[in-house]
């Protein structure tokens, strides 16, 4: 069987019992809805058939259709260059002149095709100021068919311009307000190519708007011709029959422009080269100096409220490498899109020291599983981070310190996961920033990958830069590229200090089980428990306990705390790892013994466990 030739089968077998309210299938909503578009074009197309030699004004259709096709594009073009912008700019602004903006440029969608004639003659007409202006000459010309078709179709493009953009991945908005370009070097490098396809959904429908308009264009052009004044007029002079031909031309002409329309693709090469071109005239090819400051202590404190998440981070973060260590959904990346000037809703950001003057250039950024972008090739990626910064790096050696040469040609789609990330601390190593952040990096590598890759960041990327932000809920992973741990849980930080500091002496049992103290038991009874012990809440780690059988005479090793005595639950063993669960009364310990679980484990029996006191946290 041939999977390939079986799928399309399969995907339509998936729709059959598909039900949608009471027993409706979804087959019967699509025939239904398509019958409204296919009945009036079938019924068009019989009707044509027998009406194909009705009257017609040659000369006139042929008129109409070039004023019709040549407004149609003009008007395309000069929605084109305002409403994309106009999108963009309701997109990322959040203002109440921006709401109030998008309400006023939604209202022609709503208002009646006269009714907006009346509003074009008002506004252009030859009694307004600017029909004055133009000795009355803005009424019943080509242009006034330009204004008219602008009209109309202006808030199609608008609106779908800033849904296409809203829809764009939020790490790809991160990543963009990281490097701090121009918001038209922006708009037309990375937000437009990313939502281009709906753009260019929003382009066509505008286009087809404005082709078709009747209304506003009877009011202000009703001569010269267009194609739809051409078509009312054949009905009014000589019925329904003389209306054939120009129908179906209108048809065919929108019809063969709106299918160009969907193949344009956008032209992200020039863009790219222009913005380039512009960067090499503020390059510096230096690296600004910091200044004198020993360790570089910058206190960064960020402030959000989101719905019912409150963000309140305060830290310092010297030289090195950071480490923000934490659950998931404890505020780490917020804090990191906001070091990242990429701020949202009432989110706030203060910075003091180096830090603060680092962010006014462009920053070394990766996010979770998204670090290039997916419409420029590897090397295009690296040099647009590169030419936004005044001091990027040279692409081609980068590329080949990192082993990355021979992919430099490929789309990210083309990588695998190891050259993808790669790939991305590339391009984040690009700008040469003082400062990188890395937002898990290595969540989505396999083992070996992340192993590889650990090394790399240690080696190569905290090598070149002052400050170096990592966030991970992998204990071990911060453990070995941490200078600096900040503990964050619900918002808040619990804990920061020196990578031994905390995970040493956590300073409560939060920051205990978030660095992977996975038993926590409060000794509040002297069942089974060592005396000394009893009032305390215990953090230990499951690999440390030591396990004795209660019939041994055998006592702990030095430095080895006994802490209490267990049933023993369950034993597992499987071929990399065991695991022994112990009953405490009311509480349970787990037990990892480096040497595994052997048969002479018995399940309820009683066993003597030890913790060593260098790795027992103990809390009041």
């Amino acid at each position: 069987m041939n999977l390939r030739d079986e799928t399309p089968n399969n995907v339509m077998g998936s729709l059959r019992p598909t039900r949608v309210g009471t027993g409706i299938s979804i087959r019967a909503l699509v025939s239904l809805g398509s019958a409204f578009v296919v009945f009036p074009l079938a019924a068009l197309g019989v009707y044509f058939a027998s009406h194909h030699n009705a009257p017609t004004t040659p000369g006139d259709l042929y008129v109409s259709i070039e004023n019709s096709v040549l407004a149609s594009v003009a008007a395309l073009v000069l929605v084109s260059l305002f409403g994309i912008p106009l999108g963009y700019f309701l997109f990322v602004t959040r203002s109440s002149f921006s709401r109030v903006l998008a309400v006023i440029l939604r209202l022609p969608l709503g208002v009646p095709p006269l009714v907006a004639g009346v509003m074009l003659l008002v506004a252009f007409g030859p009694n307004s100021p600017l029909g004055h202006l133009f000795g009355g000459r803005l009424t019943n010309t080509f242009l006034a068919i330009v204004i008219a078709q602008s009209f109309a179709s202006l808030p199609y493009v608008v609106e779908g311009a800033r849904g296409a953009f809203g829809s764009v991945d939020p790490r790809a908005q991160v990543v963009a307000a990281s490097l701090k370009m121009t918001p038209v070097a922006e708009m037309v490098a990375i937000y437009i190519p990313l939502a281009w396809t709906s753009i260019r959904s929003a382009l066509t429908l505008g286009y087809l708007r404005a082709f078709g308009e009747f209304g506003a264009v009877l009011l202000v052009a009703y001569s010269p011709l267009s194609l739809p004044i051409y078509t009312y007029v054949s009905f009014e002079g000589s019925g329904l029959a003389a209306t054939a031909i120009p129908i179906a031309v209108t048809l065919l002409i929108s019809g063969a422009f709106a299918l160009g329309l969907s193949g344009i693709p956008w032209p992200t090469s020039p863009w790219l080269n222009l913005i380039r071109s512009r960067a090499r005239e503020n390059r510096s090819l230096a690296r600004a100096p910091l200044g004198a400051g020993g360790d570089g202590a910058s206190r960064i404190r960020v402030y959000a409220a989101l719905d019912e998440f409150l963000l309140d981070i305060d830290f310092v973060a010297k030289r090195g490498c950071t480490v923000m260590l934490g659950p998931s959904g404890a505020g780490k990346t917020l804090t990191l899109n906001a070091l990242c000037n990429y701020l949202i809703g009432h989110e706030r950001i203060e910075v003091d020291g180096p830090i603060g003057e680092i962010r006014k250039e462009a920053l070394g950024y990766v996010p979770q599983r998204f670090g290039l972008w997916p419409h420029m090739t590897l090397s295009d990626n690296l040099t647009l981070a590169s030419s936004v910064s005044r001091s990027g790096r040279d692409v081609n050696a980068l590329l080949a310190q990192l082993d990355l040469m021979e992919f430099a040609d490929r789309l990210p789609s083309s990588l695998s996961g190891g050259q993808y990330q790669r790939g991305a601390l590339a391009r984040a190593m690009a700008t040469n920033s003082p400062m990188v952040i890395l937002d898990e990096p290595l969540s989505a590598l396999d083992a070996q990958l992340r192993a590889t890759h650990q090394r790399l960041i240690d080696t190569v990327v905290k090598s070149t830069v002052d400050y170096l932000f990592v966030v991970t809920h992998d204990v071990a992973e911060a453990a070995y590229l941490a200078d600096w741990l900040v503990v964050i849980q619900d918002g808040k930080v619990l804990q920061q200090g020196s990578v031994d500091e905390v995970l040493t002496n956590p300073n409560n049992v939060a920051v205990a089980r978030i660095i992977g103290a996975d038993n926590v038991v409060r000794f509040s009874d002297n069942g089974g428990i060592v005396g000394h012990f009893v009032g305390k809440v215990g953090c230990f780690f499951s690999q440390d306990v030591m396990v004795l059988s209660t019939g041994t005479p055998r006592k702990f090793p030095a430095g080895i705390a006994e802490i209490s005595t267990g049933k023993l639950l369950s034993a597992k063993q499987t071929p990399w790892s065991g695991e022994l669960r112990f009953d405490l009364g009311t509480q349970t310990v787990l037990a990892r013994p480096q040497e595994g679980v052997s048969a002479e484990y018995a399940i309820g029996s009683t066993y003597r466990l030890g913790v060593p006191e260098a790795r027992l946290f103990l809390f009041d």
